[in-house]
């Protein structure tokens, strides 16, 4: 998990069980992660949709901006890529020179 709980949520809009706002934070069941450190307060895409348990959910913030890649029994899949998850062909990407590292708070991302 490259991101960290965070309590501050303002502006909210909702989609399928979803709140953002326009202060880049996403909250699923009370949780709340922060995606400043990853993209910046001062992106500009539109939409941002992150996968939890294959489930693909949008929230539409003017101010965020990122891609989400993610590693995982040994194949890259890019999280923003259009299409449905389970629609996409898969994918073999051979990669190299990559270590795992672990990072619990925002503060150890950098």
């Amino acid at each position: 998990m490259i991101w960290s709980t965070s309590t501050s949520v303002s502006k909210k809009c909702s989609f399928n069980n979803r709140i953002c706002s326009k202060s880049s934070y996403c909250t699923w069941k009370k949780e709340t992660w922060t995606f400043d450190k990853i993209f910046g307060r001062e992106s500009s895409k539109k939409t941002v949709m992150i996968k939890q348990s294959k489930t693909w959910v949008q929230c539409n913030d003017p101010k965020t901006k990122g891609s989400f890649v993610e590693i995982c029994n040994e194949d890259l899949i890019d999280l923003l890529a259009e299409g449905d998850y389970e629609s996409r062909p898969p994918v073999t990407i051979l990669y190299g020179g990559f270590e795992r590292t672990r990072k619990n708070k925002e503060k150890e991302i950098g």
